[in-house]
């Protein structure tokens, strides 16, 4: 199973954090980001095929610090008919229904 992150590499302690513990259960974490230690460069042009190649979407969150995020990277995710496990950030939890069309997990 590959679970894939995407965003400003300024953010991708967020993914990375789970790496190891997700590693130890046989799970493949990838990010997609444009500082240089990302799995896969960004490139606006291929970040559709990116998602593609991933089972799962995670998107953590720091919305206590960053209150005003939006939900394009939910709706991209959910484009790509991907499943998305997410934080319960209030602007995600407008759309999110636990269970039903993404997973939320602090």
């Amino acid at each position: 199973m590959i679970v894939g992150w995407y965003g400003y590499g300024g953010h991708s302690f967020q993914a990375d954090q789970f790496r190891d513990e997700l590693a130890q259960n046989g799970i493949k974490l990838l990010t997609c980001h444009e500082y240089p230690n990302a799995d896969v460069p960004y490139n606006y042009q291929k970040i559709h095929s990116f998602i593609d190649n991933c089972d799962v979407i995670i998107l953590p969150s720091r919305y206590q610090v960053q209150p005003a995020k939006g939900v394009n990277k939910l709706a991209i995710a959910w484009s790509r008919k991907k499943v998305v496990v997410t934080h319960p950030m209030p602007s995600y939890m407008e759309f999110v229904k636990h269970g039903e069309n993404a997973l939320v997990a602090n």
